[in-house]
């Protein structure tokens, strides 16, 4: 197994771009809504943390969206009906379900995530979403994918929460499993939830971690990563 080191980070940079290049054509037309990057100012920013391995690997859904959820700006906290919902260091944050936007009438609309503290009721909306597959020329999530479990590697990401990390995924079909090892413990099966007839999972990463291993498996065995990638992420400095 690789391990995605600090000197790796040039790699995760150009990875972000590619996924942020691929994100730019998801945003529907409406008031630009900024990339949910850390909130606390050491944190360099980063709302999305790129690079994994053994079995998965960077942005929600291939090519997740950062977008707006709902109104232009925060008009509830909590959000109503969500999904999943929890705490992290102190900060609340809930999955619902994603956005329907018109052009993408008849395609799932994956989920979105909503941290507490970079959603204000009065201020624009910060949420990440997530779906699995490459999008369509349009930017929607696809109808069905026949792609290899392989690309789960594009179909996960993390985004700060407090001073921790809230970790999400969107699941390849095949992938019956996904185990994660925080810092130097035991390893654990994730939980996961059904939505749309999609498979996802969410996993807080607690503040203080410095890396954790995220696995995906199929009949008991790890998806290989691709070349350049690792199932170790590391959490960025606080």
């Amino acid at each position: 197994m690789t391990t995605t080191r600090p000197d790796d980070r040039r790699d995760l940079d150009q990875h972000l771009r590619r996924t942020l290049a691929a994100v730019a054509a998801t945003v529907p037309e409406q008031p630009p809504v900024s990339a949910q990057a850390a909130t606390k100012p050491p944190r360099r920013r980063w709302r999305l943390l790129v690079g994994v391995g053994a079995a998965v690997a960077a942005v929600p859904l291939a090519a997740a969206a950062v977008v707006g959820f709902g109104p232009e700006h925060v008009d509830r906290i909590p959000p109503s009906d969500p999904i999943v919902s929890g705490s992290l260091d102190g900060e609340r944050w809930w999955i619902v379900d994603g956005r329907d936007v018109p052009r993408c009438e008849g395609h799932p609309s994956g989920i979105e995530v909503i941290a507490e503290d970079g959603n204000i009721v009065g201020q624009e909306w910060n949420t990440v979403g997530y779906f699995f597959g490459e999008p369509t020329a349009g930017g929607c999530a696809p109808r069905s994918t026949n792609a290899t479990p392989d690309y789960s590697y594009w179909s996960d990401g993390g985004q700060v929460v407090g001073d921790g990390m809230l970790w999400v995924g969107a699941l390849h079909p095949e992938v019956d499993q996904v185990r994660v090892a925080i810092g130097g413990d035991e390893p654990f099966e994730a939980k996961t939830f059904e939505h749309e007839g999609g498979t996802y999972y969410a996993v807080e990463v607690p503040a203080g971690t410095a890396t954790f291993v995220v696995d995906y498996l199929v009949d008991g065995e790890v998806v290989v990563p691709p070349p350049g990638e690792s199932a170790e992420h590391v959490m960025p400095p606080g």
